[in-house]
């Protein structure tokens, strides 16, 4: 009997160990994100069409560094987590257990999608109002389309919403199909991954990690060759897979990771490093296959890193930015172009220093404002932050 609650126990906290380790990432992977979206803002909108940007190495050199040590990697990581997670417990999944499961992502996932794409397309409403309609002029309401295409679009192909005539520069044929606040793609086909689970469950279930490896090669011959929907869709299966599998299998990830610690840590530097002098050398087909080969060292490399920080404790999980991670992301990307540019209009940089100062500075500024604003949302309005944080 002691043997029993004792595995029991080691279970237990074998389980919190894991859940610490996850916990402990979310807030650095909502930064991450938060990095790559001001660091790829378009220039010519922020800075004016006349603001020239050569001969600033520094400033192309951090540019180059988040895009290949940082892009990409924490939506692999979210996926992951999701996936594991979702399954996390389930010793059977019946009908039962599936509808218990959508009910909650109806709370986390669908509405605070619904809310934070109609949170979007009322802040870029708010510049045809004056005093707003200064800071951008030559915007006419009447090219706003109120149809109902147009606004069911808006949550689907922003490129073909309600602003799809009064920037016609999003309707480029690129294949990018972004709701109208963009990072919410994630929230999209991670919806569709949740209604897909049963198909997953019962395929991971009897096809073991060769349908991850499957999912993994799908991914990259879509990552390298294909488009839109097709890099959305298989973007989300390899790591949702990877962590459902994981979780199905009862698989010990501080083990099963910590094996592979060395391996992926040299694997992820090397690819990074190949991803950034891709960049320099504009040779695309070269970053996208370091990419695409990098994304599981950079998994695996991510969660060992965060084990080994509260094994050592060097670091510990704060509830606070841990909750904040979710709020911080889907809100972060309606205030970046407009953030970034107010900081350029007032600094006015004339030096490569200077333009990467209005960089760091406007993910400060977003960070820290956002955490704040969920702090006292947290304090004064905890039902609505509920709501809006789709926190359960």
């Amino acid at each position: 009997m002691k043997q029993k609650v004792g595995g029991t126990s080691a279970a237990s906290m074998g389980r919190a160990a894991h859940s610490q380790a996850l916990d402990l990432l979310r807030f650095p992977l909502a930064l991450v994100v938060l990095a790559v979206h001001v660091f790829g803002v378009d220039r010519t909108v922020v800075y004016g069409k006349d603001y020239v940007f050569q001969g600033m190495p520094a400033f192309d050199a951090v540019q180059n560094f988040v895009f290949s040590f940082l892009s990409e990697y924490s939506l692999s990581i979210y996926f992951f987590i999701s996936g594991y997670v979702f399954f996390l417990g389930v010793a059977d999944f019946t009908p039962q257990v599936y509808g218990h499961k959508l009910r909650n992502r109806v709370k986390t996932l669908l509405i605070p999608f619904i809310v934070w794409n109609v949170v979007a397309a009322l802040v870029e409403l708010a510049y045809f109002v004056p005093p707003l309609s200064a800071l951008r002029p030559g915007l006419d309401i009447a090219d706003v389309d109120f149809s109902l295409r147009a606004i069911m679009q808006t949550f689907w192909d922003a490129r073909h919403g309600i602003f799809g005539n009064v920037y016609p520069v999003a309707a480029d044929g690129s294949g990018e199909v972004f709701p109208q606040d963009s990072p919410l793609w994630f929230l999209r086909v991670l919806m569709v991954m949740v209604l897909l689970t049963p198909v997953l469950y019962w395929i991971v279930k009897r096809a073991g990690f060769y349908f991850v490896g499957a999912a993994y090669l799908a991914w990259t011959a879509a990552y390298l060759w294909g488009n839109g929907i097709a890099i959305e869709f298989t973007t989300a299966l390899f790591p949702f897979s990877f962590g459902a599998y994981m979780s199905i299998n009862g698989r010990d990830m501080m083990a099963t990771f910590g094996k592979c610690f060395k391996v992926s840590a040299v694997a992820y530097v090397a690819l990074s490093v190949m991803q950034f002098v891709s960049l320099y050398e504009e040779r695309e087909m070269l970053y996208l296959a370091a990419k695409a080969l990098a994304a599981p060292a950079a998994l695996v490399f991510a969660y060992n890193m965060s084990a080994w920080l509260l094994r050592s404790n060097l670091c510990r999980v704060v509830p606070l930015l841990a909750s904040a991670s979710f709020f911080i992301y889907v809100a972060h990307y309606i205030f970046v172009r407009n953030v970034v540019r107010v900081l350029a209009y007032v600094v006015m940089p004339e030096s490569q220093w200077a333009v990467l100062a209005v960089h760091l500075s406007a993910i400060l500024l977003i960070g820290c404002g956002l955490l704040g604003v969920f702090w006292l949302m947290q304090r004064y309005t905890p039902r609505l932050l509920k709501f809006v944080a789709g926190r359960k």
